[in-house]
């Protein structure tokens, strides 16, 4: 996305802002900052995602903390910040965050998810007329051994979480031994929330991901808050997955060219929930985080490098999928159909008259994960997962010929067969649907 934005706002949106209650000194502050950020943005959307306009707390943020969107370096990070970060607002952080979560962290013994379970104890919620069932596995006591403790090296370190709900951001930095530097792409969620204030309090690196000049400027600022000697946390896979057949999805570059440049070492932080969507005990629905030894993925080339990193984050997605989880696609499948009787998106008509599909089910379920984010852009969240050009999709091989108008007894059944799969494989891009 690389349009050209003149930094004016259209009559509709200075008409929502008064409409939600902004003054007109309000108004035109928010157009003065919008205007001085123009080159920055390819509208005013790019600061309110889909909402109609941002909230109360926009004007302060966007005042102290707008120039993180400058593209220059040298204008958003200093040595005096680092140094200030990695000495007090870091053990803050550390100490307090926990509170901002809405389930339960606890760190995984890695030596634990290797281990086979002895057998399981099932944990049953009732919820209306439904009912949960959780396997919890089962070890003799004495049968783990102690995890072996992480060792960075002294030189910073670019930390690498996977991404697929709200509160993996902050998960992720309670996750990292020492001060990091967020790089921050969600910037309704930065400009209108504490999420904000807190991310500045540690420390971001902003993005916008709709303008080329940004995107390339956040590996730039990148670079620099390494080279001053501050860790940088990034999520290669961009936004969050929303695939049900896919662990990961596929890593971005930027993070094997910041490696690359710098000489920094790649720390994995994996996160499992079982669903961030519920309201569970905390006992039952905690925030399951691996953090594993530091990779240096720029001995292999940028394709075989991104690839080692995806394989080892999934692997260990995996492993706590298999302990916490649901392991089969029919138990994932009916969990989600008993889960969307509770979800705001289907009335009780829609149950009286159809069953659901897995499908429907998976979808309500979407639905609700996405309704946790307060402040979401699905302009930039249905188009911004990675597709290495290597890759050809279904829809993409088969579209050609779903397309050919003129048939004939020799192609017709080509056609249809065509027309089918791409019918389907774009109603199964929950991606880019959601």
């Amino acid at each position: 996305m690389n349009k050209i934005f003149d930094g004016n706002l259209t009559n509709v949106e200075i008409a929502n802002l008064y409409r939600y209650g902004f003054s007109e000194k309000e108004v035109n502050l928010i157009k003065d900052y919008v205007y001085k950020y123009r080159e920055h943005l390819s509208g005013f959307v790019d600061l309110i995602g889909d909402k109609e306009a941002p909230s109360k707390m926009f004007l302060k943020n966007i005042k102290h903390y707008g120039y993180l969107l400058e593209d220059n370096p040298d204008l958003v990070i200093s040595k005096k910040d680092v140094l200030l970060r990695k000495l007090i607002i870091d053990k803050l952080i550390k100490k307090f965050g926990p509170k901002f979560l809405q389930n339960e962290q606890v760190f995984e013994n890695r030596n634990f998810l290797r281990k086979e379970p002895i057998g399981y104890r099932v944990d049953t919620i009732n919820k209306k007329d439904n009912c949960i069932n959780i396997e919890e596995p089962l070890f003799e006591s004495n049968e783990v051994s102690e995890d072996n403790k992480i060792i960075l090296p002294k030189e910073p370190v670019l930390w690498a979480p996977n991404h697929h709900f709200k509160d993996d951001v902050l998960a992720s930095y309670l996750a990292t031994l020492r001060q990091a530097y967020i790089l921050f792409g969600s910037m309704p969620q930065f400009y209108n929330t504490i999420d904000g204030k807190l991310a500045h309090m540690v420390g971001s690196l902003m993005t916008n991901r709709k303008v080329r000049s940004s995107k390339k400027a956040s590996l730039e600022k990148a670079v620099r808050a390494i080279n001053l000697g501050a860790d940088v946390l990034c999520f290669p896979e961009g936004v969050h997955d929303k695939l049900p057949h896919e662990l990961l999805l596929h890593f971005w570059p930027g993070i094997y060219e910041i490696a690359n440049r710098t000489g920094a070492k790649v720390v994995p932080i994996v996160h499992y929930i079982f669903d961030p969507t519920l309201k569970m005990p905390s006992e039952l629905n905690k925030i399951h985080t691996v953090v594993d030894v530091p990779l240096d993925i720029t001995k292999y080339s940028e394709k075989v490098g991104l690839n080692y990193l995806r394989d080892i984050i999934a692997s260990w997605y995996y492993l706590m999928l298999e302990k916490y989880g649901k392991t089969t696609r029919e138990e994932l499948m009916e969990f989600y159909s008993k889960r969307a009787i509770e979800s705001d998106f289907l009335t009780d008509e829609d149950l009286k008259n159809k069953e659901l599909t897995s499908h429907e089910a998976f979808e309500i379920y979407l639905h609700d994960l996405l309704d946790t984010v307060d402040w979401y852009d699905s302009s930039i969240e249905q188009s911004y997962d990675y597709r290495p050009k290597d890759i050809i999709r279904p829809d993409e091989a088969f579209s050609n010929i779903a397309n050919i108008s003129k048939s004939n007894y020799q192609n017709v059944s080509n056609i249809i067969e065509a027309k089918n799969i791409v019918k389907v494989y774009k109603r199964e891009n929950y991606q880019r649907r959601f």
